[in-house]
């Protein structure tokens, strides 16, 4: 499958034996300098260090996910409201953790970015109208997140020659959102590689006084299907269960890496102009639907006097362009680095 995180698992339903000294998991992270991420909601965690990301289920085998290879053969478990780790199982990690790193021919990458100017054509999005010096001026959401989805397309192509960088639309036009997502779903790729989905928007509000900039991902609460049985070449219903949990986990998780990295970039470059109101969750259609990392931006309020005139300036737009960029780039470096030293 086409993504970095996407793995070939091989699952078992009967817990394995647990044999060996029982460790407490979030210690023995401890003596690996990784931490450890718990979903109850799931039954489904992660053990992440800076090399590799270890992913487990209570009663299932050990699988490390970037690399696809299963870790030991006996199962962490669930005893007394704590997540237990066979001592076998536990060495068997520190000896993986500790091992020369094998070359990686095909490379974890990102291969595509997606970007998604809200509205279009016939769907203006919000509009502000506002009056300076006594002109009367409009500023419609369509047109400045068209403008800053251009800039910033044309920076990544500059910097990733070697990737592909797709606009939903370029234009004046109306992609509706099942459109765009499907477009975005629809990018072929190899092993190893991914997608990143970007949605560019600008916000309104009632209250003129509103103003700040924001970055929405899905919330880790909402439950979708990203794995299909054909991709994993299986029917059994518990190992798709399975897989798409662990599958849909590490989508949340790099969501959510992704919107920090773009709130930091663009706070960097126009936190001094407007406030940032910070990362939020939201189960927005396209965010929802699209199978890879995704992110919703909110630029600013055209609602909002000072942001309706800046949102009309085109070397403001530029400088969103270069903040949205520079978390982009910082996320993809990050991305394509973990686990090689």
């Amino acid at each position: 499958m086409g993504r970095k995180l996407i793995f070939i698992i091989l699952l078992f339903l009967a817990a394995s034996a647990i044999f060996g000294a029982d460790t407490d998991i979030f210690a023995f992270a401890k003596t690996i300098s990784g931490r450890v991420i718990w979903d109850s909601r799931t039954g489904s965690g992660q053990l992440s260090t800076s090399r590799y990301v270890y992913n487990f289920i209570p009663g299932v085998p050990w699988v490390v996910s970037d690399k696809g290879d299963k870790i030991g053969q006996d199962a962490v478990y669930l005893k007394n409201g704590m997540i237990m780790i066979p001592d076998a199982l536990a060495k068997a990690i520190s000896s993986y953790q500790h091992a020369s790193v094998k070359k990686d021919t095909s490379g974890h990458r990102v291969a595509a970015i997606f970007i998604d100017p809200g509205h279009g054509g016939k769907d203006p999005g919000a509009i502000g109208t506002h009056k300076k010096n006594g002109r009367t001026f409009r500023v419609m959401e369509k047109s400045a997140v068209l403008d800053v989805g251009k800039k910033l397309r044309a920076q990544l192509v500059s910097a990733y020659p070697d990737k592909k960088i797709i606009m939903s639309r370029t234009g004046d036009t109306y992609p509706t959102l099942d459109d765009r997502v499907k477009m975005a779903n629809r990018v072929k790729l190899g092993p190893n590689e991914t997608i990143l989905f970007v949605s560019i928007h600008a916000n309104a509000s009632l209250k003129p006084q509103a103003n700040g900039f924001e970055v929405w991902y899905l919330p880790q609460a909402y439950r979708r299907t990203v794995v299909d049985s054909q991709s994993i070449d299986s029917t059994n219903k518990n190992l798709l269960s399975a897989v798409n949990t662990i599958t849909e986990e590490e989508l949340s998780m790099e969501s959510e890496l992704l919107a920090k990295s773009v709130m930091s970039g663009m706070n960097d470059k126009i936190g001094k102009d407007i406030p940032c109101r910070g990362i939020k969750q939201e189960s927005w259609f396209v965010v929802r639907n699209a199978k890879m990392p995704s992110i919703l931006i909110e630029i600013g309020f055209v609602t909002n006097p000072k942001e309706g005139e800046l949102l009309s300036s085109s070397s403001y737009l530029q400088k969103i362009s270069d903040g949205i960029y520079n978390g982009i780039k910082d996320f993809v470096y990050t991305f394509e680095h973990s686990g090689k030293k």
